[in-house]
Order: structure tokens, then C-alpha cells, then sequence
């Protein structure tokens, strides 16, 4: 028996080592793909990411595609490094979509393996689309026009007044001052104007706190010199009380009235951001009351002339000066929820560069037949605007204009709403601030 079974069961003795070298080399294929498997997954991520960034960076340009282009590749390279570093044959594309209000990036490459080859996969593919479109936009501009619009108070050296920068400060007693022509410092669509744009014989303008009539000028070939009125009976007076009834900017001669000036043409910056094939636009301006002048529509060309031939601050007297955010924002708020579409995106870009002092005794109406006094108490009802604009799923941009704007409550309005608040101080900064608020408004990825 026992040489019949040595027979069947011969020796075992060897065998365990080439065994052990079997599991070795399974184990560490097993290692190898695992390293790859992750280089791969890793690949996936950073190329899809890439793919992302480029399309959201891109549709900010649109309907410019040369821009959407250049700055769709350049948002890939910075966001697609793995990809740069560790791919082969790397493929990538910026399409657009047909109406130009979005695009579609696509990208691909191959991801060289280091252990997998051996196991006959020398390389991954990975690839990645995405998606990136212009929201569909109603937005109602609301603009503040109130009286503090007539007087330059915005200007970077403190010395703007009425129509003109001043080459310097004048003091009480002088009887002339100069305006440089061309002054780099001056707002660029200022410079180039002829004096007979800011000045006349007999016109009459605020210079700080006191009004001056102009006696005459001295067109010299860089500088312009105006003589102050003087009082007849005292020499050393420049007519100091001599203040129209009023106190309105048309009591000082004709337009145009800055800083009203500069909004306007930002509005209509902002304006022209936009694509009449998809967006509606509308505008409020706003001083001691609110007042539509332009509904929701896609006719932006004509919003643009509306804006432009709109009424110059305290056009109707002094009691059309004072400053009535909450009325301004509810006729915002109202021609949203009666004319904006369900398939758009609810925004009001509301501008000021005063503090509230009136509102409206009810808020929510179109005529504001009573209106308040009170600083505090306008101040609260702008803030329940804001809040009444939230509940409408309606996003609240706000722009603080100059040094005086209530930036508290420019923001609180921004920021119950998911809006965004924006300081421009000067004319420079508020261009920028509309351009912004237009790319915020526009960009949604999609896919």
C-alpha cells in the first residue's frame, strides 16, 4: 500500500517557490494597472476641467467669437495642466452655436501608460465636451437722476464743477479762473469739446456752494479764462448771493450735466452688451419719484435713444431733485413681474450716488401720489424693496457712483438678492462696473 500510494503522490518538495513568483507577478500587475487605472480617472478630471473653464471664460466674450476664442484657449492651457504635461496628441476646439449666444469646447488626448503596456495597453483616452451659453436676460435699468447728477462732484481732484474741470481751486476773492484745454486728467468725451460747450457770456453756474455768472472769456490757445460777475456796489464781491429760484441745474444754463452725463453713456454701454435676438432691456430713472421711460423690449437701439433724450436732473424744479430709491426699485420690480418672461433671468442694475431721503406712502405703486421725508425711514423702505425683489427670484446689481453714495445700502440691496455691489468713483470705474455686471448676468455653463 504505502508503495502504491508513493506512486500517486510523489514529492511536493519545490514547488512553493515558483508558486510564491506566480502571485508576485499577479500582485504586482495588479499594483501597476491600479497606478495607471488612477493616472487615467486623473486624466478624466483635469481635462473635463479644463473643457469647463475654457467654455464659462469664453461665453464672457460672446457674441465677439475672435475674443471668445483667444480667451476660451488660453482659460484651457491654464486649467488643463496634467493634460499639457502628460498627454499625447492633444486636441482641442471652440465651436460655436447657432445664434452666437453659445459655444460648445471639446478636447481630447492620450495618456501614455507605465506598467499597463505590458499588459498590451500602452495608452488611455480620455476626452471631454462641455457646453457654455448667454443666459436669456430682462433687465430694467434704474438709474438715479436726482440733483446731485447736475454737479461733478465725482471728479479725481475735488475740483470739478458744473461742466468743466478747473485747471485749480478758486479761491473767494478771484475774479477769474482757467479751464486747460485738453487737461489728460479731464474725462475723454470732455477734452475734445469746444469751450462753447461749458461756458458763455451770461451764463450762470454752481461753483461749490455759491452760483457765478460769467462776464466774459479769454479763449487763449490752452487755457480758457472766465471773469466772475462782480457785484457793482463792492468790489471785493463776486455775487456771491446770487442764487436762482429753485436751485435746479437749468437755473445754470444748458446742458449737458455731469455726472447724468457719464450714467447715461454707461447705461448705454451696458446696452449694447447685450443681444436683441434674446434680451429684453428697460429702463427707470428715478429722482424725488420713480418713473418708467422705457418698458422691457428687444428694440435696444431705440432703449439706447430713450436713454440718451431722457430728462436732465430737476428737470421739473427743485421739489424733482431729492433722491427716491425704494419708488425707483419698485417700478423696476413692477415692470418685471408684468412684462418679463418666465424662460429669462430677472435683473435690475440700480444705480445711486446719494443717499435715500424719500419714498413713497404705500411703496408698491406706479404714482407715489404721497411722498415721505424722512432719511432713516427711506433708507428701510429701499431695503424692503430689495427684500420684495428677492421673493420674485429678481437679482439686484447695485453701483455706488462718486464719494457720497449710501455703499451700505447699495450693498444690503445687492446682497439680499445674490446680486453684486460695485464703488466707481470715477466715470472710468463706472463703465467697468456696468461691463461687469453684464458679464455676471450673461454666463451659465449648460452642458
Amino acid at each position: 500500500m504505502r508503495r502504491l500510494l508513493r506512486r500517486f503522490n510523489p514529492k511536493e518538495g519545490g514547488q512553493a517557490l515558483p508558486l510564491f513568483a506566480l502571485m508576485i507577478f499577479v500582485l504586482l500587475g495588479f499594483v501597476a494597472m491600479s497606478i495607471d487605472v488612477g493616472r487615467y480617472v486623473w486624466a478624466r478630471t483635469s481635462i473635463q476641467a479644463g473643457v469647463d473653464a475654457s467654455a464659462l471664460a469664453a461665453a464672457q466674450s460672446l457674441p465677439d467669437w475672435s475674443d471668445a476664442q483667444t480667451t476660451g484657449a488660453a482659460y484651457w492651457v491654464d486649467n488643463s495642466g496634467f493634460i499639457q504635461s502628460q498627454g499625447t496628441n492633444v486636441q482641442f476646439s471652440i465651436q460655436p452655436q447657432a445664434g452666437n449666444k453659445a459655444l460648445t469646447v471639446e478636447a481630447s488626448a492620450d495618456i501614455p501608460t507605465w506598467f499597463a503596456k505590458f499588459f498590451g495597453v500602452p495608452e488611455w483616452h480620455v476626452s471631454a465636451d462641455g457646453d457654455a451659453e448667454s443666459i436669456v436676460i430682462d433687465a430694467m435699468l434704474v438709474l438715479d437722476r436726482s440733483g446731485s447728477m447736475c454737479w461733478d462732484s465725482h471728479g479725481p481732484n475735488g475740483n470739478y464743477t458744473g461742466q468743466v474741470k478747473l485747471a485749480s481751486s478758486v479761491n473767494s476773492t478771484a475774479t477769474t479762473f482757467s479751464w486747460t484745454k485738453n487737461n489728460p486728467t479731464q474725462p475723454g468725451n470732455m477734452a475734445p469739446k469746444p469751450l462753447t460747450s461749458y461756458f458763455y457770456v451770461g451764463q450762470v453756474f454752481k461753483l461749490d456752494s455759491e452760483w457765478i455768472r460769467v462776464d466774459s472769456i479769454n479763449n487763449g490757445a490752452n487755457t480758457t479764462t472766465v471773469t466772475r460777475h462782480r457785484n457793482s456796489s463792492t468790489a471785493a464781491s463776486h455775487n456771491s448771493g446770487r442764487r436762482p429760484t429753485g436751485d435746479t441745474c437749468q437755473a445754470a444754463g444748458p446742458g449737458p450735466y455731469y455726472p447724468w452725463e457719464y450714467v447715461k453713456t454707461g447705461a448705454e454701454v451696458f446696452v449694447d452688451t447685450f443681444n436683441p435676438a434674446y434680451d429684453k432691456i428697460g429702463y427707470v430713472q428715478f429722482s424725488t419719484k420713480g418713473h418708467e421711460e422705457f418698458g422691457l423690449s428687444s428694440s435696444l437701439a431705440a432703449l439706447n435713444t430713450a436713454i440718451t433724450n431722457s430728462p436732465d436732473p430737476t428737470a421739473s424744479g427743485s421739489s424733482d431733485a431729492l433722491t427716491n430709491i425704494a419708488h425707483g426699485t419698485y417700478m423696476g420690480i413692477r415692470e418685471l413681474l408684468d412684462n418679463g418672461r418666465t424662460n429669462a433671468k430677472w435683473v435690475i442694475v440700480l444705480l445711486s450716488d446719494g443717499v435715500a431721503n424719500r419714498y413713497c406712502s404705500p411703496d408698491e405703486t406706479t404714482t407715489c401720489s404721497s411722498v415721505q421725508t424722512n432719511t432713516a425711514n427711506a433708507k428701510t423702505h429701499a431695503k424692503a424693496m430689495a427684500d420684495l425683489a428677492s421673493t420674485h427670484g429678481i437679482t439686484i446689481y447695485t453701483i455706488g457712483y462718486g464719494n457720497d453714495s449710501d455703499d451700505d445700502l447699495m450693498q444690503y440691496m445687492a446682497d439680499a438678492t445674490g446680486g453684486k455691489f460695485f464703488k466707481a468713483p470715477s466715470e472710468a470705474d463706472l463703465n467697468d462696473a456696468f461691463l461687469a455686471i453684464s458679464k455676471l448676468t450673461q454666463i451659465r455653463l449648460s452642458r
